[in-house]
């Protein structure tokens, strides 16, 4: 339980505002990584061996799926402790724009599990990847837990090598 400053009167972060809000989306990309360590010994060290033999799966298992499950749900219904742990106040505006963030997250989440994988899921993948890119960028920018950032940029990169890698760039359909 949090507790306030007696001579401020200002409420001190609790535990899990402090340490595990922050951090706890690290553990996606963290047994990703882990994942596709044991793939690529399976395979040889081979980078598409790795990723065409369960490494593209587990990432959009884990990064798309699991993770925008999760985040949809935190958004949606932890708004409150979510402005705590960075250091915001909450605005009508922003729990509204939470919300918002939560129902999108969610919905990708469950079309991705409804699509099942391939194409759709990599699309999602290579989207998603962006966002987190610019979350932790903006972690970053903000001055946020170090976690926070480094979580979102080894996420991005592991949801733009899966993404890519089952669905390459092609200009082709652009024109």
């Amino acid at each position: 339980m949090a507790s306030s400053d007696p001579l401020t009167g200002v409420q001190e972060k609790s535990f899990f505002q402090k340490y595990i809000a922050p951090n706890v989306f690290n553990f996606y990309p963290a047994a990703s990584a882990i994942g596709l360590i044991y793939f690529a010994a399976k395979n040889g060290w081979s980078y598409d061996g790795t990723m065409s033999n369960g490494g593209d799966w587990l990432v959009f298992f884990l990064c798309v799926k699991l993770c925008m499950i999760h985040n949809g749900l935190a958004h949606l219904f932890m708004t409150k402790i979510i402005h705590k742990s960075q250091g915001l106040t909450p605005t009508p505006g922003s729990l509204m724009f939470e919300n918002e963030l939560g129902a999108v997250c969610l919905s990708m989440g469950i079309f991705a599990i409804l699509v099942g994988g391939g194409e759709a899921v990599a699309a999602m993948a290579k989207t998603i990847g962006g966002f987190f890119s610019y979350a932790a960028a903006r972690h970053v920018a903000e001055g946020q837990p170090i976690g926070t950032a480094s979580g979102g940029i080894l996420t991005a990169v592991l949801l733009f090598m899966a993404g890519f890698h089952a669905s390459p760039l092609d200009f082709s359909h652009v024109l």
